[in-house]
């Protein structure tokens, strides 16, 4: 608290930019907290994992959805409609969604089919 107290008496006296102690300070702390929620039982550790595991496939979707999701917007008129967040929630949400499934019904697939034949063909 009292280290928060003086940032922002620096801050107002314009000794030190703001973009210092968010950079010194906030971003610290954000891991200092999930660390000290860890030691407590408390973490996002399944949803990393699962986050993690569909980033390859989300690489691979992101664009052509973006590409999918402007030519329909545009085809019914709502060229503007990109700048919104509600599209950003939404192209977000489909994205997670298309790389969860890609994941599930083709990722993990090939990788066992490839890994039973790598083990069958070492033998």
């Amino acid at each position: 608290m009292t280290l928060l107290l003086m940032a922002i008496g620096l801050i107002q006296l314009n000794w030190i930019d703001l973009r210092i102690v968010v950079t010194m300070g906030f971003f610290p702390a954000l891991i200092w907290l999930a660390a000290a929620l860890d030691t407590k039982g408390i973490s996002s550790g399944a949803i990393g994992v699962k986050l993690g595991s569909i980033t390859y496939s989300s690489y691979l979707l992101h664009v052509p959805i973006q590409i999918f999701a402007i030519m329909i917007l545009d085809s019914f008129g709502y060229r503007n409609a990109v700048a919104s967040p509600l599209f950003l929630g939404a192209y977000i949400l489909c994205v997670i969604t298309a790389a969860f499934l890609a994941y599930k019904l083709v990722e993990l697939p090939l990788k066992s089919r490839s890994r039973k034949f790598l083990l069958k063909m070492a033998k």
